[in-house]
């Protein structure tokens, strides 16, 4: 019996050794060159994919340093997206979805190996941790890259039906957000390792962040990080434009556009300081101000609106010889950032002195608790910020002029940090808008929660079948979806549009056949009128549809003879020139 379960043991130990020394060798086959070229392998298709999952898995589990195991973690996590764009192509989406929960489970394994990183040199962990965010950042730019490569394609074969794409969606999206949660780790490893660099060398936060700075430019993180802001402001114009073009056509209708147009105002005023930023070489925040600017176009584009609440007062509670001070702001913002919302929160209350006296009561109390106390909340609901902060502390005086200036000198030391250490966020609701355009016989539906999109076709134009279809698809209650959707009917411009455009084809060909009569030969801009005429059709012409036929019609035009001479000396000996041609009668 003990020599059975010897033998059995003996089997699976050589059988875990083999299928490491055949993960080891095909590492060592995408890794011999410096740019390792990593393919989908064995898809979610084949019976042998899970025998593929448990070699990877053997493989980080036997790779026992954490750097190098979050870097594994990460390639095999890029042989996984490949294996979703595979399958997706394919149109095999429950294999795609097998291959997006095994991509999330190996960036677990990233995440807990980034947390586990520990060096002697503190430099040299954190260099380590900078290299696998630079890793980690490429890696969400190759998801980006096939989210939208897989769009187009899907599109343009129109294989997948509407709620195929919309799983995918799903699929493309979760991919994208469980990197965010990579990033979060690594921030996070990152700012206890900056502790540890301070204790270990005596750097003051500032030659830390130098420091880091100069490590995160050498290892190319600097430059991903550009072109992530350049991206998001690019992003960020096109939307605006949008919402401009939305405002200045329900102006024209006769609706107020006022309150949209203060969100456009907001958006662009959060574009131009994501320039700023970007100008600053403050990469990060130029993305995130510029995706603050996408949410404010986005809600200009639909029309939403909110009242603006602003309060703010100023209090000094007088308790024998010193003076309790009470300073309140109330306000509601379009902001949910955290970092962005503490900068707006600091400005509210830099209080000036004049704005300090005229707003100053001051009441006498017998008891009072004495404290100082800074408290900062914040709930968030369907992209709205509502927005308290209280600021409390005692002076040794009660004459009012000292107590003005010992709150404007009290208000003046706030930092940034102060503010975002006291600031607490809640979240009372998921944000969430719902977009649906009739057309005809259909309904276009556009859903985004959180910032995650989806949009799906209907047949159907009833409304209550439409929400009971959303509800189906998203989870969502009816009564959330009421709260938020909105319907539009669709102006059939493109109908028209493209009506007017086949008559414009239509009389150029007219005038090719008129031609092709008289003997001149419009082979070749028939060939080129087809052309465009079926590339209009099907939606993929680019340009200006009249100067191409213009084009057409010169192509066909029957070419005048060049002429024989322009001057007598162009002749032969005993010709003239006349009207461009030769003629004998010259000496």
């Amino acid at each position: 019996m003990n020599s059975n379960l010897q033998k059995r043991s003996s089997i699976v130990t050589s059988f875990i050794i083999t299928l490491f020394l055949i993960s080891q060798t095909a590492f060592a086959q995408t890794t011999t060159t410096n740019e390792p070229t990593i393919t989908a392998g064995v898809t979610p298709d084949s019976w042998m994919y899970g025998l593929d999952v448990a070699i990877d898995q053997i493989s980080l589990l036997l790779t026992f340093d954490n750097g190098a195991k979050a870097r594994k973690g990460l390639e095999i996590a890029r042989e996984r997206l490949l294996e979703v764009k595979e399958m997706a192509e394919e149109n095999k989406l429950d294999a795609a979805g097998r291959a997006q929960n095994e991509h999330a489970n190996v960036l677990g394994t990233v995440t807990s190996a980034v947390e586990g990183i520990e060096r002697a040199n503190s430099t040299e962990e954190i260099e380590e941790e900078i290299e696998i965010e630079k890793e980690l950042e490429e890696h969400e730019k190759e998801i980006i890259t096939i989210k939208d490569e897989l769009k187009v394609k899907i599109k343009i074969k129109g294989e997948a039906t509407e709620e195929q794409q919309a799983l995918i969606d799903t699929i493309l999206n979760s991919l994208e957000n469980k990197t965010g949660k990579v990033k979060i780790e690594i921030d996070n490893k990152k700012g206890r390792t900056k502790i540890k660099i301070k204790l270990q060398t005596g750097m003051s936060d500032e030659e830390i962040e130098e420091e880091i700075d100069e490590i995160e430019e050498k290892k190319g993180l600097t430059r991903i990080r550009l072109e992530w802001a350049q991206k998001a402001i690019e992003h960020a114009e096109e939307k605006i434009t949008t919402a401009q073009e939305k405002i200045n056509e329900k102006r024209v209708e006769g609706v107020n556009v006022t309150i949209t147009e203060d969100y456009l105002s907001q958006a662009n005023t959060l574009l131009a300081q994501a320039k700023d930023a970007l100008n600053a070489t403050e990469y990060r925040d130029a993305r995130k101000l510029a995706k603050e600017a996408v949410k404010l176009a986005m809600h200009a584009k639909r029309g939403k609106s909110f009242v603006e609440i602003e309060e703010t007062k100023v209090k000094a509670e007088v308790v024998g010889n010193v003076t309790q001070a009470k300073i309140k702001v109330k306000f509601t913002s379009t902001i949910t950032e955290r970092e962005i919302l503490a900068s707006e929160i600091l400005n509210k209350l830099k209080l000036d002195k004049e704005t300090i006296s005229n707003m100053l009561e001051i009441e006498t109390e017998e008891e009072k608790e004495l404290k100082e106390r800074l408290r900062a909340e914040v709930k968030t609901k369907d992209g709205i910020s509502k927005v308290e902060a209280k600021f409390e502390f005692t002076l040794n005086t009660t004459n009012r002029d000292e107590i003005v200036n010992g709150v404007y000198d009290k208000l003046s030391t706030l930092t940034i940090e102060d503010i975002t250490n006291a600031l607490e966020i809640e979240v009372e609701k998921r944000e969430l808008e719902i977009e649906v355009e009739i057309e005809e016989d259909k309904a276009e539906v556009e859903v985004e929660i959180e910032g995650v999109d989806t949009k799906f076709t209907l047949d159907t134009t009833d409304r209550d079948k439409i929400i009971a279809e959303i509800a189906s698809r998203t989870g969502l209650t009816t009564k959330e979806i009421e709260q938020v959707i909105e319907f539009e009917e669709k102006v059939e411009e493109e109908k028209v549009e493209l009506e007017e455009g086949l008559e414009k084809i239509n009389k150029t060909k007219e005038k090719l056949m008129e031609l092709q009569e008289k003997g001149v030969d419009v082979s070749k801009a028939l060939e080129e009128l087809t052309r465009t005429e079926t590339e209009f059709k099907e939606g993929l012409f680019v340009g200006d549809l009249e100067e191409a036929l213009e084009s057409v019609e010169e192509e066909a035009k029957p070419k005048e003879k060049e002429p024989e001479c322009v001057i007598d000396v162009d002749c032969k000996e005993g010709e003239i020139c006349v009207e461009g041609e030769c003629e004998k009668g010259g000496k």
